[in-house]
């Protein structure tokens, strides 16, 4: 059942962050600021989808199960 738990933790995380693109897409209005925490959002998301849905970390395991 970790598995599942994990799962909807990072399903809220990748949520929160769609959030705070919004937030920093629609509300800032200094350009640097706006594309900075724009892309530290999605590289957030990336980072957890890789680690969590595409197993990323499995690659470097000697058990070769990737």
């Amino acid at each position: 059942m970790q598995i599942f738990r994990n799962g909807w933790l990072v399903a809220v995380l990748l949520a929160a962050l769609t959030v705070v693109e919004f937030i920093f897409a629609s509300e800032v209005h200094d350009v640097g600021v706006r594309v900075t925490g724009v892309m530290a959002a999605g590289v957030l998301k990336a980072a957890f989808i890789g680690w969590f849905f595409m197993h990323i970390a499995r690659l470097w395991k000697a058990e070769g199960a990737h």
